[in-house]
């Protein structure tokens, strides 16, 4: 439509490009988006279960219209890496942990889904720092508080809520939530703290690992290493000829040769053809400055110059020079 309305009023070649040539595909900004709406999704899904069929349509839609828009209306992209990828996939553990953290506090809330508190309420007060009675009082000042005196109640409010995460509505997602929490903590514990504190005795345990086990192998040469090499399918020289896999790139390689050999062949009997030609045409030239000249002398120069000619070149050539 875009076309058939503008194409007749452009007259010059950037404005004829800017309409007939298609726009670049942006994996990075398609990616981004995706992953905001799958992020989204993932999140909230647990107090909203509705997410996960707006998700699930988006996703239908988006590889079906976006494969469309990549082959039939956008240039060719270049070939991208992996990393993009592996980046976004690395984003999918936390965002399921925040969607375990935002369902608890969604299935903690007594409004929604009333229940009294599970085993796990001792043990995880303890770990959060707050019990039943401070609790209790918490939450009762802050809903028969004002809206000034709940603003400044909020922070308090907010840490007493957590202990809602321990009731029995939502015991079994407490249980992946504190797994991904120590598993955070150790990984967070490990790569910024004890992993550069580590590392030289970490190299030196695997320095002595590796002189250990070159003395137990011991050393070998390569006429000693070779049974053990052809045992295991592995070729114990790196000859081009000695290994089959390359017989079919062994034999391309002998046919160019021979073409070559035939071209250079054929070469040199058009070369000398022609070398002998020219020199006729010289005699002949001379003959006709020169009427004094008999012809039988040009006909024996003639015959001596495709004589030398045909001596001069292989058999396979002499044949030629006699056919010219």
């Amino acid at each position: 439509v875009m076309l058939s309305f503008y194409r007749r009023e452009l007259v010059t070649q950037e404005s004829l490009n800017a309409l007939y040539v298609l726009p670049e595909w942006s994996l990075a900004f398609r990616l981004a988006q995706l992953m905001t709406v799958a992020g989204v999704v993932v999140m909230y899904s647990g107090g909203m279960p509705l997410l996960n069929l707006l998700g699930a349509a988006y996703c239908f839609m988006a590889y079906w219209l976006d494969k469309w828009c990549l082959l039939s209306g956008s240039l060719r992209p270049p070939q991208y890496r992996s990393d993009m990828l592996k980046l976004a996939a690395d984003c999918f553990p936390v965002a399921a942990f925040l969607h375990t953290l935002v369902t608890l506090w969604s299935f903690g809330n007594q409004n929604v889904f009333p229940s009294d508190f599970s085993w796990l309420h001792s043990f995880f007060g303890w770990l959060i720092g707050q019990n039943e009675d401070d609790y209790l009082a918490t939450t009762m000042d802050f809903h028969l508080s004002s809206d000034l005196e709940r603003s400044n109640l909020f922070g308090e409010y907010v840490h007493a809520r957590m202990l809602d995460m321990s009731r029995g509505s939502c015991w079994l997602l407490l249980c992946i939530f504190l797994v991904f929490l120590a598993y955070y903590a150790v990984a967070i514990l490990i790569r910024f703290l004890l992993y550069p504190l580590l590392k030289p005795f970490l190299v030196a345990v695997r320095g002595w690992c590796c002189a250990k086990l070159e003395e137990d192998t011991g050393k070998m040469n390569l006429e000693e290493a070779t049974p053990g090499m052809v045992a295991k399918g592995l070729r114990p020289s790196y000859a081009i000829r000695s290994n089959p896999q390359y017989s079919v790139l062994l034999h391309s390689l002998a046919a160019g040769h021979s073409e070559v050999s035939d071209a250079i062949a054929e070469h040199a009997v058009s070369r000398a053809a022609k070398n002998s030609r020219a020199s006729s045409r010289r005699l002949t030239g001379a003959i006709g400055r020169n009427s004094s000249v008999p012809s039988c002398v040009f006909s024996a120069a003639a015959m001596n110059n495709n004589q030398t000619a045909s001596q001069q070149l292989p058999g396979a050539a002499v044949f030629s020079m006699h056919r010219i």
